[in-house]
């Protein structure tokens, strides 16, 4: 599932290692038919039953996505691989919404939603 940003949304990613700001674009969500596959990435050569990937351009030196695109230090990614719950009262309730609806998706869905005005601010730790 994709997961388009309207262009007036202002949220931002900054700090920690990231040298400049960065504007979110769209966030994509994989996910598969089995619980233990799903996930684009692996760790360890273990995939996940699911991954959530933000995708973001950088709003300092660029104006906008396709001009971010062509050039270095442009585009940011991070992957969030979920795994499963081994006991269901351990699960996140909010995300229990989507992926109780996953069994219902038949086809790709493309969908616009408008967030509001956020800013994650990444911290290093030592």
């Amino acid at each position: 599932m994709i997961f388009e940003l309207d262009s007036n949304s202002t949220i931002t990613f900054a700090g920690g290692s990231l040298s400049y700001q960065y504007t979110l674009k769209e966030i994509v969500l994989h996910y598969g038919r089995q619980d233990d596959r799903g996930s684009e990435h692996t760790i360890a050569h273990r995939q996940f039953p699911a991954e959530l990937q933000l995708y973001a351009y950088n709003s300092q030196l660029f104006s906008n996505w396709t001009q971010a695109q062509q050039g270095p230090n442009g585009i940011m990614a991070i992957s969030i691989l979920i795994a499963q719950a081994k006991d269901s009262r351990q699960g996140n309730k909010q995300l229990k919404h989507i992926t109780h609806a996953f069994n219902n998706i038949t086809r790709k869905v493309k969908v616009t939603s408008k967030f509001t005005s956020k800013t994650f601010v990444f911290h290093s730790q030592t």
